[in-house]
């Protein structure tokens, strides 16, 4: 099977019926584009290396709380109220370079 084709087989257990993404499933996208990166060779280890761990450090947030953080948002949300969104290892932050590398990488994919 193409990586295309388990992407856009994996894409509707990234969103809910009302459309929210769905931390599981969302990350488990985000992780399709691994392989293709490893396919530039090792000139962009370190773009793999940081999606990697942003995507792991999204994972185990969702982890600490399935049920709380099953919606992506809601850890971002949580961040927030405990004012903890902005230092350089926060999920929140995680998620703005994760949409960055998908812009970069995926530019057909760019909102207009």
């Amino acid at each position: 099977m193409s990586l295309f084709v388990a992407a856009l087989n994996k894409l509707p257990a990234a969103k809910n019926a009302n459309g929210q993404l769905l931390t599981d499933g969302f990350l488990d996208v985000c992780q399709l584009v691994i392989p293709v990166i490893d396919q530039f060779g090792t000139g962009l280890g370190l773009i793999k290396s940081d999606i990697s761990n942003n995507i792991q450090r999204l994972r185990d947030r969702f982890l600490t709380n399935p049920i709380q953080f099953q919606l992506l948002f809601s850890i971002i949300d949580e961040e927030v109220s405990r004012n903890d969104h902005t230092h350089g290892k926060s999920c929140t932050k995680g998620l703005l370079w994760l949409k960055r590398w998908h812009i970069g990488l995926c530019p057909a994919g760019k909102p207009s």
